[in-house]
């Protein structure tokens, strides 16, 4: 009430109302949610509606368990449960599993006004956290997925959050209503709100659809939803059992007596197949590239990388010429971007979101993928993003956040190898300042240049970081993002950054 009351104060003094819509409310929504809706410079006010598909915040931190054994691909129309495992499927639950941990220490993973560790001096900053920061003290360094969850429910709550988004639903389409004719390569200083969008949902409740209109949608809907699922010759007469680690949730009974091949090197690979080699009592092969490390583990046998499933049969050849016969190959090997609700050209992605992935490995053909130049000019309201597989690439994007075409559209959480909720933090930082008009963005020509250069430097990464390269694989590179958004909204970000290290003005 206090708010809408400022607002309506803020519209008349001459401040103009902006509808932003935040599809998502995950981590990235729910800050983003909270930064334009308290947002009081330049002369817009945001009235902020956020849409989440599951019945309360969370996101991706949300556990479900969709059965109570994994699903393999070939499984018919007529025996699938109402939560469906196939691979290659999009997904509409996380892919959080029992035991999960996170990787980054809860300094590290905590947004800069919400502490998620008890201060020396609890009463500075903005609210009084004591409370809350007395439980947070209490988590491990490593918290588990469901004190992260728990925390994003705190955070909405104590910053009236709720009352914001639109729980049970889900976001159908985003279209272009109404945007300039044309547009200029070389223009500068152009207008960042010049087009409105429609955005069509429906309630998952009462299967009800509906639309509204808003000045700027802002993306926030996780990179964890669609698996990819590599391509072997032969895999699609392989005789053994195929799932993806986005339908793991415990070891369970399940991989009891099977012979396991685990595919994948990121942190979901190492820690689900360390898990499943200390509860199962046939040793799991781990297959990993040469370039990483492999630590000791109880049950596990590394070996090498795959090079083809012989045809007909449970075998498995690799590149150093050994076969071995598997029950099951469980492929933890990440996921391809995906906005359903986005008219997308995806260029040479083998999985487009309905089940191609697996109709892949059943037909036994590759992906007709176009190798062909991402281009300005073919975006438009019937293909708003191209979206390439070799390079991982979102088109086109400026710094990793703003639609160069249709800067009113944006997207928070591209990146990755990164820290993930300071920068989802900035992100929205940088959209409040961009869409208020206190900062400006360069000609489109000029962000494809710097596009570019960041193209060249990542074809120059060593071998081992280009296996699947991606410009929005930061690392480090983070630390430069934040620069660049510092600079742009004139030190807008209230809490300092030092590298993969959060060091806070305020104790």
């Amino acid at each position: 009430l206090n708010q809408s009351r400022a607002q309506l104060l803020q519209m008349s003094q001459g401040q103009r109302k902006v509808r932003i819509a935040v599809i998502g409310g995950g981590a990235a929504g729910l800050v983003s949610t909270k930064i334009l809706s308290e947002f009081q410079k330049g002369d817009v006010i945001f009235d902020v509606k956020c849409f989440e598909m599951n019945g309360n915040v969370g996101g991706q931190w949300i556990y479900k368990d969709p059965k109570d054994e994994p699903m393999s691909f070939g499984q018919k129309d007529e025996e699938k449960v109402e939560s469906d495992g196939s691979v290659g499927k999009e997904k509409e639950y996380s892919s959080m599993y029992e035991s999960l941990s996170t990787n980054l220490t809860k300094i590290q993973m905590q947004f800069g006004h919400f502490p998620m560790h008890k201060r020396k001096n609890p009463s500075s900053g903005k609210g009084d956290y004591s409370q809350l920061e007395e439980k947070y003290d209490e988590y491990p360094m490593y918290p588990m997925h469901y004190q992260i969850k728990e925390y994003l429910e705190d955070y909405s709550e104590h910053f009236k959050l709720n009352d914001k988004i639109s729980f049970n639903t889900k976001v159908v389409k985003v279209d272009l209503v109404d945007s300039p004719p044309h547009f200029q390569m070389k223009e500068k200083n152009r207008s960042v709100l010049d087009c409105k969008w429609k955005v069509e949902y429906q309630n998952l409740l009462d299967g009800a659809s509906n639309e509204e209109e808003f000045d700027g949608v802002l993306v926030c809907s996780g990179r964890y939803w669609l698996e990819y699922i590599p391509y072997f010759d032969g895999i699609d007469s392989f005789q053994g059992e195929i799932i993806h680690s986005h339908v793991y949730r415990k070891p369970k009974e399940y991989f009891q007596n099977k012979r396991i091949l685990s595919i994948g090197s990121g942190w979901s690979g190492i820690q689900i197949t360390k898990e499943i080699g200390e509860n199962t009592n046939i040793p799991v092969f781990h297959s990993i590239s040469p370039h990483h490390d492999s630590e000791p583990a109880q049950n596990i046998h590394y070996i090498g990388e795959v090079s083809r499933f012989v045809p007909n049969s449970k075998t498995i050849e690799f590149v150093d010429g050994t076969k071995l016969d598997f029950d099951l190959v469980l492929f933890c090997t990440g996921y391809d971007y995906h906005f359903p609700f986005l008219s997308v050209d995806s260029m040479d992605v083998p999985n487009k979101g309905s089940n191609e992935s697996a109709e892949i490995i059943q037909g036994g053909r590759k992906s007709e993928g176009r190798n062909v130049e991402k281009d300005i000019e073919s975006i438009g309201r019937n293909c708003l993003l191209q979206i390439s597989h070799k390079p991982k690439e979102v088109f086109p994007v400026y710094q990793q956040t703003v639609h160069m075409r249709y800067p009113s559209l944006c997207f928070l959480g591209l990146p990755y190898q990164v820290v993930p909720f300071p920068l989802f933090e900035w992100q929205a930082t940088w959209i409040a300042h961009l869409f208020s008009g206190l900062c400006e963005l360069p000609s489109i020509e000029d962000m494809l240049q710097i596009l570019d250069r960041d193209r060249k430097e990542l074809a120059n990464r060593p071998f081992h970081f280009t296996r699947n390269p991606s410009i929005h694989m930061l690392g480090m590179k983070q630390k430069d993002l934040f620069d660049f958004i510092q600079k742009q909204t004139k030190g807008g970000i209230l809490f300092d950054w030092d590298g993969m290290k959060r060091r806070y003005v305020e104790e």
